[in-house]
């Protein structure tokens, strides 16, 4: 189970690795950020061109000409009243936004490429890299998806671990059956068989097939291999060990009140009285030295 933990987180790390390759360019990743950026500021459809309120096909100087008179509309200093020191730090975005929107549209190879984009539409899948620097999820979520991603690749390996040993033992059973009863129909009563694999088996007129070991039958029922459930994967034992390696799991004690402690109690009481019944010994007196007292 280790080594298939490591070979998933393994793949895990290549996909995402893989996932941040140079498909898209620099310019086509800051492009997609503001498109993203502008979207969500002033709706899902409106580009570049609706917020500068100029065609697509207007030239540079047009373009600057629509930067310069929406500058100095939405201008931080412009607006401080309005939006207050709260909202000044979206207002200083929002203008840095615009500036960037003006350098790519006044640039011949930039807005060609941004154009591309708005006519064909933009991509969905950007790269992992593209998306980390857009939501830059923590440390706590990466450990958490990958827990997560490993447990349930660990599911889907017990899964199909459990599928093949029910079909193997399947494969087993019919081989048996078929070597016992050549005509396909049992005849007689229960017979003993070995395989080419050198187990040997006993086949029984109702189907049932055993395993014999050391003179000792081991029936063969499929219903016996169990599909894997929560708790046999790592999402529940792997919390489980680390919960066990701080708070240790108590020994098992007597409890108090059983049987056993009023056995013991009774006995201790006994042995009490009995103690107390014995007749006490008393003392001898002194003999003096001579077996005579002084006067």
């Amino acid at each position: 189970m280790k080594k298939f933990i490591l070979l998933l987180a393994l793949c895990v790390c290549t996909v995402i690795a893989a996932g941040g390759s140079t498909m898209w360019s620099p310019l086509d990743r800051e492009i997609f950020k503001l498109n993203d950026q502008v979207s969500q500021d002033l709706g899902e459809k409106t580009s570049f061109y609706d917020w500068l309120e100029v065609s697509a096909t207007a030239s540079p100087e047009e373009i600057h000409r629509a930067y310069k008179r929406l500058s100095r509309k939405i201008h931080p200093d412009k607006v401080r009243r309005k939006v207050g020191s709260k909202g000044i730090k979206e207002a200083t975005d929002r203008f840095t936004r615009l500036g960037l929107i003006n350098k790519i549209l006044r640039d011949t190879d930039s807005k060609e490429r941004y154009d591309f984009f708005l006519e064909h539409g933009f991509p969905k899948l950007r790269g992992s890299d593209y998306f980390y620097s857009r939501y830059r999820p923590g440390v706590g979520f990466v450990i958490i998806f990958l827990f997560l991603l490993v447990g349930f690749g660990h599911y889907v390996a017990l899964k199909i671990t459990a599928s093949q040993h029910r079909k193997h033992m399947s494969m087993i059973i019919e081989d048996a059956k078929s070597t016992a009863w050549p005509g396909g129909f049992p005849e007689g009563g229960k017979k003993k068989v070995a395989l080419p694999n050198g187990k040997v088996f006993m086949v029984y007129p109702d189907g049932g097939v055993s395993l014999i070991e050391n003179n000792v039958e081991y029936p063969l029922l499929l219903q016996d291999i169990h599909d894997p459930e929560l708790k046999d994967t790592v999402l529940y034992t792997l919390p489980l060990k680390i919960f066990h390696q701080f708070f240790p799991p108590k020994p098992p004690g007597r409890v108090l009140g059983t049987k056993d402690d009023s056995d013991v109690s009774t006995s201790t009481a006994a042995e009490s009285e009995s103690s107390e019944e014995k007749p006490k010994l008393k003392a001898k007196p002194a003999v003096k030295a001579g077996g005579r007292r002084r006067k």
